[in-house]
């Protein structure tokens, strides 16, 4: 009999379906209200996190939309090609020039002293000396020069370098153009022309320019052979080669002379355009 109640008692895996079901029931609406809850804090967070949009940025998208502003719109446009055509077009020309610029320098004619100044004669007096010399010009470049003319003087300070220089290259100028305000002859006090004025000079060709009779008063033992050659270039451009060289008691004596006297470039007075 005893046995028999101790049965009544049910083991666990012997527990009804129905306390199951109940059980179950109860947990069901737990777990789902659990994930309610999850999805509607996200929700919340997400909620929190978006900003609305500027009230300028809503402005601006409502005036674009408006069909009244399309003319704005096309006008402004307009001008902004304008403004970047133009812009655009100076940019052009700029480089088209750097460009043309560039061609020229490097098929331009340059003339240039390519060799020492030759004193080939003196001749002395009391206090001042006569010579001949020879200055031989160059072109270096890639084309023709043309009107090519030579001016030079004897100077014997650094002082006069650079005014007989300037004085050299009016002679020439005005030789070139004809432009000149006083007969030729009144250059003659300050500088002398060479033979054979006005010629052409193919590129690599090299001539010798005399220069005779050139008096000076020595007041130093140094002296500068100094001048200006003018010509066009294949543009038409007036260029202008200074050249200054010199010769002192290093390198030769105007008073015992051993010809042919040879004076070189110096430090200053040697420029070309």
């Amino acid at each position: 009999m005893e046995e028999k109640k101790n049965s009544a008692d049910p083991p666990d895996y012997r527990q009804s379906q129905s306390f199951k079901q109940n059980y179950a029931g109860t947990s069901i609406p737990k777990s789902v209200h659990e994930k309610q809850d999850s999805v509607g804090k996200n929700d919340d967070t997400h909620t929190t996190k978006e900003e609305p949009y500027p009230v300028e940025l809503r402005n601006l998208v409502e005036w674009l939309r408006d069909p009244t502003s399309h003319n704005v719109i096309t006008a402004v446009s307009a001008i902004a090609i304008v403004i970047v055509t133009v812009i655009y077009t100076v940019f052009a020309g700029l480089q088209w020039k750097e460009t043309r610029d560039a061609v020229a320098r490097a098929s331009r004619a340059w003339i240039g002293v390519s060799m020492p100044v030759n004193i080939t004669d003196v001749s002395n007096g009391p206090e001042s000396s006569t010579v001949t010399y020879v200055v031989t010009t160059k072109n270096y470049g890639n084309s023709v020069a043309s009107h090519l003319w030579i001016s030079s003087k004897i100077v014997t300070t650094l002082e006069e370098i650079t005014p007989t220089i300037t004085d050299s290259c009016n002679v020439v100028d005005g030789y070139l153009t004809g432009s000149w305000g006083i007969k030729p002859s009144a250059y003659s006090k300050m500088a002398t022309i060479a033979n054979v004025p006005g010629e052409l000079m193919f590129p690599s060709e090299e001539h010798g320019r005399w220069f005779r009779g050139v008096t000076f008063k020595r007041t130093t033992s140094i002296i500068f052979v100094v001048g200006c050659l003018v010509y066009k270039d294949q543009f038409g451009e007036i260029r202008h080669t200074k050249f200054a060289n010199y010769m002192d008691s290093n390198t030769g004596d105007i008073l015992a002379p051993k010809l042919p006297l040879l004076l070189y470039s110096a430090p200053i007075g040697n420029e070309a355009d």
